[in-house]
């Protein structure tokens, strides 16, 4: 009898839980937009202006009433540095950085720049060539995404 009684309490208790999680939302909502971009320009075609400007086109679509129609003009590029080197001269340790600078204009004709400067550090550790270019590509691309995040906030907030 004790028994069951502790496993109804839990069994109420995680469906309370499950109950209160369940209204989750995306913090950039479409809804809550008040900007979509009309044209997203790219410098220099490569890797990093390609996915960012991918990313920025969901909020080419904003149907929000009142919306601001922006321009962006995007160019990055990624660094990779050589942080440290083992005894033979070979390097160990490396520092992947990602510059962003973006320029924004409204239609009212105001403009405005917003720069960002992602990095993260890495080691070689026991990676081949190949494993070592495939983790370079999963930093780019989270790399990419904080800096999509960013550029985003940044945004909302100078509107």
């Amino acid at each position: 009898y004790e028994f069951n009684c502790i496993m109804k309490k839990y069994l109420i208790l995680i469906l309370f839980l499950l109950y209160s999680c369940s209204g989750y939302s995306p913090i950039y909502s479409k809804k809550e937009l008040n900007f979509k971009f009309d044209k997203i320009n790219i410098e220099k075609p490569n890797f990093i202006n390609s996915r960012i400007k991918q990313k920025l086109g969901k909020y080419s679509s904003s149907k929000t009433i009142g919306s601001k129609n922006l321009i962006i003009n995007l160019n990055g590029k990624f660094e990779k540095e050589i942080t440290s080197k083992d005894k033979k001269g070979n390097p160990d340790s490396f520092k992947i950085i990602l510059s962003l600078n973006s320029k924004i204009s409204n239609q009212d004709g105001e403009e405005y720049s917003i720069n960002f400067e992602e990095s993260f550090n890495y080691n070689k550790g026991d990676r081949t060539e190949f494993e070592l270019l495939e983790y370079e590509n999963i930093l780019k691309n989270n790399l990419i995404d904080v800096s999509v995040d960013s550029l985003i906030r940044e945004i909302i907030s100078n509107i």
